[in-house]
């Protein structure tokens, strides 16, 4: 049981299916454009303000990149001076936990 479980947690698989699916995806992208359209600079820019390639940034906002980290979604938010809620918009869609407390 114990060499099952520590591999279980150690499989990237595993977390790979847990974070993605289709709508998720969809919605990140879409999210993403919709930032990116509105700040107004160039790829290239926002890009270097997040420490990340312009081309994963492109696919990102495209859909062909899926399960970006939850720091890489942290520096575009910040890189696009995104307020705390629209943060917490792309991390959910990412699966993420957000990063505001929010009261019931």
């Amino acid at each position: 049981m114990g060499n099952k479980a520590i591999s279980n947690w150690t499989n990237p698989e595993r977390f790979e299916s847990a974070r993605t699916s289709p709508e998720h995806d969809a919605e990140l992208a879409g999210l993403v454009s919709e930032y990116l359209e509105r700040d107004g600079r160039s790829l290239n820019r926002i890009a270097q303000g997040a420490l990340i390639d312009v081309g994963y940034l492109w696919r990102l906002q495209h859909g062909e990149r899926i399960n970006p980290s939850r720091d890489v979604l942290i520096r575009l938010g910040l890189a696009l001076r995104l307020e705390p809620e629209e943060l917490d918009e792309l991390l959910v869609a990412a699966n993420y936990a957000s990063i505001t407390l929010r009261r019931s």
